[in-house]
């Protein structure tokens, strides 16, 4: 049995449902969702969460709300890269390294192709980047982003 509700935020959950899917929007509109209705987003058994930018700022709320990250998937189409984050609540704390929160605790161990191409392509953007600035402070973090990214690859 399969039961759709299109609501605003988590009004309309019900204890009934298996899935809560967030997506097609920012992470910070997504944010506003689960902080507003956080009780019902702690019920959920499962939700699966897309957020079309600013993942890593999703990532660490839900590190902060004790949500764990399932399973994690990266899509590419049309040469635009997705996202999908499957989470739970989690009763006891949940902790990620500040690389599991950029790069996804999952994906950054998984590494498949869509993560390497989507990682080696902002790689080249910020070596470009920092080649062509004179702001040394600038220039400073973008060789601090330029590492990050060499480690995970």
């Amino acid at each position: 049995h399969v039961e759709f509700s299109l609501s605003s935020g988590l009004t309309d959950y019900r204890d009934t449902y298996q899935v809560v899917v967030i997506a097609g929007m920012g992470a910070h509109t997504m944010i506003d969702i689960l902080t507003k209705d956080l009780h019902h987003a702690k019920h959920a058994k499962r939700m699966i969460l897309q957020p079309n930018k600013h993942v890593d700022t999703l990532r660490k709320f839900l590190s902060d709300a004790s949500f764990k990250i399932e399973h994690e998937i990266l899509l590419e189409e049309k040469g635009k890269f997705y996202e999908i984050l499957q989470v739970s609540f989690s009763p006891s704390k949940v902790v990620y390294t500040e690389l599991d929160i950029v790069f996804g605790p999952i994906l950054r161990k998984e590494r498949n192709p869509s993560f390497q191409k989507k990682y080696k392509s902002i790689l080249e953007k910020k070596v470009k980047q920092m080649l062509a600035i004179s702001d040394q402070r600038e220039k400073e973090k973008l060789i601090h982003e330029i590492q990050r990214i060499k480690e995970v690859l």
